[in-house]
């Protein structure tokens, strides 16, 4: 009988702040921002498993639909937006972090290198998406959102 009660005391429990297996980690929603629906075939082929898709049309939309603070990938088609700096604040006030990135026509890409060395802006993605370019982006963007929730 001894030697069951110390077998039993022996068997050292869970610690307590470990997850078991099963568990998964949380995956990181990205929002594309666009009213263009020929995008989001672009986009959704290239989402790997750790990010969750969305789509809503407007920065409006998305600061209305995302609780302030939460984490996140924004997609934004800056195309034909003359005040991205004004929608560029606009979501940082409401979640810091977000890390944003840029869909906008290839003839555009210098108009983005300035707010890219800024860091307001992740990356600039040329459209037609191609799947590389794309790729490296969300490779930065996801660690952008882990260094702004690291803070």
């Amino acid at each position: 009988m001894q030697i069951a009660t110390r077998k039993s005391e022996s068997a050292a429990p869970e610690p307590a702040g470990r997850q078991p297996a099963a568990a998964k980690r949380a995956k990181l929603s990205a929002v594309l921002v666009t009213r263009d629906d020929m995008l989001w075939p672009q986009i959704c082929t290239h989402i790997g498993a750790g990010l969750i898709l969305k789509q809503v049309d407007s920065v409006e939309e998305l600061l209305a639909a995302t609780p302030a603070g939460q984490p996140g990938i924004i997609l934004w088609d800056a195309r034909n937006h003359a005040d991205a700096a004004v929608m560029l604040s606009r979501m940082q006030l409401h979640s810091p972090r977000f890390a944003v990135v840029a869909l906008d026509d290839a003839g555009n890409a210098a108009a983005w290198t300035h707010a890219i060395s800024l860091r307001q802006f992740v990356a600039h993605v040329a459209l037609p998406v191609a799947a590389e370019e794309f790729k490296a982006a969300l490779d930065s963007a996801h660690e952008e959102v882990n260094a702004r929730m690291a803070l």
